[in-house]
């Protein structure tokens, strides 16, 4: 890019090139959303555990610490929140198949779905993709929404083939999460769909963007450092670094009838680094937008599940933190007269269960023992039914993980079906969501291999037997017929130990089958595995079918030798077939 563009200040910059650096600068500090943005740094640290403060919805908002106002000396913290996001994030963790099909029977379609599938299987394998997707996914529970990213890398490689062999190809296809106080999306827009602009920020020391683009030393200058705008969760206290450094932005315009191919700026400080078309494929939208599936209505965003559970969290730690109080001051004191206690009275005195003690002089009244008052039966009953309701509020579901119930002795498939039934019910939301969002991230990605996989490019993956299989492929080969479909794990068991308990403890009680056990275990090639196994069975019950629909015999051929034709093959020749249709003379 740098080679092509000379960079200019915005302000000498006319035209549409000076309307996308405005808006691109004014979106960045003053969004719509920046409200929101500022939440992000509550969240976190409700997440963490530290739940006696807030911030305002103010621009550029602090940190207010409440705890000295809390009428009570134990602020304790019994974070519920950490454990209802771990368990939701485990039920989303869960492999997401790609793979393309074709939209007709042609065989050029067949092939390009075949050759698209393999892009995705191994650019997931080699950006790490189900880790990215992962933190992509916890990132949507705390804080409401995480954009996701695909585009073409120019600083990663490939290997194409030539003449010469296996040769290094330049640029190769990427993807990853952004985290949402570094996205700036189209505020007048409902959802991705209807994003006109979207804007991606990072900062970045200023010596790198220089080197990015081929510029002199300290050409760029630095800007003072803002918490709001840093690509890590932030800490309190923490220290900002030293080294100079500037906002890098991102302003991807989508295309329009205004500007078919859209526009692609790149921004740092008051200079325009890069101005050109959107690289995308027809100036096409590359981001996804991941939420928890919980919307707020009238806006794009979704609700963070932090700010779901606030409110029973709060008053979790105001009542337990009050029965801390109280067995905290669970202690007898004591009054002693002066005087009274001889050498080591003292010391044995206190190792009587821990005793706190006074003195007072006799003549202001005689001793006697304080304890405070009993503590209400109530209190137990009033922490549970406070936990429950922040597992209500937060719909925090006890799943079965694939556990039977405790009194189904000899469960029938009924009741295994009602089990996977009910829990993929209330996850179907959000893994819907989610898949229709990986559809679009493949579509994007099958379209930036179209444009730039030019040359033959070897696309490696593991094939039958663990083979390695390696193919050729070129941009004109794949079809925009082909679709992306994306099955993920659904049922209950998530994981592939979770499903081999729960087939194993199926067989053992007869409620399925060896065949259907298998099919729960999700073995891949367990279909062509169960066909090359019963081929036999398969061959002689296509010709018993054909015997008996068109009349016509067919003798037994010198083959059909194995176990299975002689038992149900030739006995169905002798008994059935002979007694009812064929003379004597003919049996074989």
């Amino acid at each position: 890019m740098a080679e092509r563009f000379k960079p200019i200040k915005g302000t000498e910059a006319e035209g549409p090139m000076k309307d996308a650096f405005n808006r691109a600068s004014e979106d960045w500090s003053n969004h719509a959303f920046i409200a929101l943005y500022n939440k992000y740094y509550e969240y976190i640290r409700w997440f963490e555990g530290d739940q006696y403060g807030y911030v305002t919805g103010k621009k550029n908002a602090e940190w207010f610490d409440v705890s000295q106002w809390v009428e009570r000396e134990v602020k304790n913290v019994y974070n519920r929140i950490l454990p209802m996001i771990r368990q939701q994030h485990g039920d989303l963790i869960m492999e997401h198949e790609f793979y393309t099909v074709p939209a007709t029977e042609e065989a050029d379609d067949r092939r390009a779905a075949a050759v698209g599938s393999i892009i995705i299987e191994q650019s997931n394998h080699d950006r790490d993709f189900h880790r990215k997707i992962s933190m992509a996914k916890l990132i949507a529970l705390i804080f409401g929404n995480c954009p996701w990213k695909e585009w073409w890398n120019r600083r990663l490689s490939g290997l194409a083939w030539s003449k010469k062999g296996a040769v290094e190809a330049q640029g190769d296809l990427d993807y990853g999460f952004i985290l949402p106080f570094n996205f700036r999306p189209d505020p007048h827009a409902m959802s991705r769909d209807e994003w006109r602009y979207c804007i991606e920020g990072k900062r970045v020391p200023t010596r790198s963007i220089e080197i990015e683009f081929g510029l002199d030393k300290n050409t760029i200058s630095h800007e003072a450092y803002q918490g709001f705008e840093q690509s890590r969760f932030t800490r309190h206290g923490l220290d900002t670094p030293k080294e100079p450094s500037a906002v890098r932005l991102e302003y991807w315009e989508f295309a329009s009838e205004e500007n078919p191919k859209g526009r692609f700026q790149v921004i740092a400080n008051d200079k325009i680094l890069y101005d050109g078309p959107n690289p995308t494929p027809r100036a096409r939208n590359n981001f996804a937008w991941f939420g928890t599936g919980i919307p707020i209505l009238g806006t794009q965003f979704d609700e963070s599940m932090v700010a779901i559970g606030q409110t029973p969290q709060r008053q979790i730690n105001r009542h337990n933190s009050m029965v801390d109080q109280y067995f905290q001051d669970f202690r007898a004191k004591g009054l002693i007269p002066f005087g009274s206690l001889r050498p080591g009275d003292e010391q044995a005195f206190k190792r009587m269960g821990g005793v706190d003690f006074i003195t007072f002089n006799p003549r202001v009244g005689q001793p006697y023992w304080q304890n405070p008052p009993s503590l209400p039966e109530s209190s137990l009953g009033y922490s549970q039914m406070l936990e429950a309701e922040f597992e209500i509020e937060t719909s925090v579901r006890k799943t079965s993980y694939g556990q039977l119930p405790k009194y189904a002795s000899r469960p029938s498939n009924e009741l295994f079906q009602s089990l996977k039934g009910a829990d993929a019910a209330v996850m179907q939301p959000g893994l819907l969501s989610f898949d229709s969002e990986l559809a679009h991230c493949m579509r994007t990605r099958l379209a930036l291999a179209k444009q730039h996989y030019k040359e033959p490019r070897l696309i490696k993956n593991v094939g039958q037997g663990k083979k390695p299989a390696v193919r050729s492929f070129i941009g004109s080969d794949l079809r925009d017929s082909t679709d992306i479909m994306v099955v993920p794990g659904v049922d209950i068991f998530t994981t592939r130990k979770r499903r081999e308990d729960v087939a194993i403890k199926l067989v053992e009680m007869r409620a399925v089958d060896a065949k259907t056990a298998l099919e729960i275990m999700r073995f891949k090639g367990i279909d062509k595995l169960l066909q090359e196994d019963k081929v036999d069975e398969y061959q002689c019950t296509r010709h018993v079918e054909q015997m008996v629909t068109t009349g016509k015999y067919i003798p037994a051929d010198p083959s059909d030798n194995h176990e299975f034709a002689y038992k149900f093959f030739n006995d169905y020749r002798t008994v059935s077939y002979t007694h009812l249709t064929l003379p004597t003379k003919r049996i074989v």
